[in-house]
């Protein structure tokens, strides 16, 4: 899997890191400018990382590319297949956390120490009504949250992911009659094991795997809870996130530009 196989030796481990996916493209639209910009006034005490497609090159000032293939990019599909494999958590495991931040949200301030000390393994804004997941209605505990802006713990992020990939795989003792069967066994299941993860992973959306399936994978794994999800971040209705927030603003918001772009424009810096 070229580059995203090699994990970041780990030295001192770094409590958060900024990560920001771009797109198959060399530049940001004048929004997604925006999220450059709050990053920068906010966050820019952390380290901040660019995943940016390998046949590109793409720098932004404060920002550290890390460059992941190609396919991995162009669709929602793809961006999940990349977040489900635990070879994208170990580009970051020198950190007990990261904050994937997409190019569609913005922070209003720096809360993010804040939230990390709380020790959950993953937050983000909550659906308030997803009809459009799949399976039956979500209970408001399975609602948190939208993985386009949400904070991540590395490590159980690698644990989830591997117990996951764990589950789809062939295993190596198989009952060939013969030398031969066994040795084509040994050699093609490796390919074989991708190949089916890829179309199984392909079939799933990242943050809606993790607030369906986490808990059931590994038990252990801490989602944070409804109200501290929405403290954390607003998606859809801001309207709606406000009164159920106290009428408090959130540490930042997602799709921002598609939900009442007219509340969120007070708030934009330089707009």
């Amino acid at each position: 899997m070229t580059r995203l196989e090699k994990s970041v030796p780990v030295t001192a481990r770094k409590k958060v890191a900024v990560v920001v996916p771009t797109y198959l493209r060399d530049s940001f639209s004048a929004d997604e400018e925006f999220a450059i910009r709050h990053i920068d006034a906010y966050l820019s005490k952390y380290d901040r990382f660019l995943v940016a497609p390998e046949s590109l090159r793409i720098e932004r000032p404060g920002f550290v590319t890390r460059y992941v293939p190609d396919r991995y990019f162009g669709s929602t599909e793809a961006h999940s297949l990349m977040l489900l494999n635990p070879a994208f958590y170990a580009l970051f495991s020198e950190y007990e956390y990261i904050l994937l931040h997409h190019l569609d949200a913005f922070v209003l301030c720096d809360r993010l120490d804040e939230f990390c000390a709380l020790g959950y393994d993953y937050m983000g804004p909550p659906w308030q009504e997803p009809p459009w997941l799949p399976g039956p209605p979500l209970p408001k505990d399975k609602r948190v949250g939208n993985g386009g802006f949400s904070l991540r713990r590395v490590a159980s992020f690698q644990r989830l992911t591997s117990r996951v990939r764990e589950a789809m795989q062939y295993p190596r003792s198989m009952d060939f009659k013969d030398v031969r069967g066994r040795l084509l066994t040994v050699l093609r299941l490796p390919y074989v094991n991708e190949t089916l993860w890829e179309k199984f992973a392909r079939r799933l959306i990242d943050d809606w795997f993790v607030a369906r399936c986490a808990t059931e994978l590994v038990p252990e794994f801490r989602i944070a809870p409804f109200d501290v999800a929405l403290s954390f971040g607003f998606e859809g209705d801001p309207d709606r996130c406000f009164e159920l927030n106290q009428r408090r603003l959130p540490f930042g918001v997602h799709q921002w530009n598609r939900h009442k772009r007219t509340f969120w424009e007070p708030h934009l810096l330089g707009a």
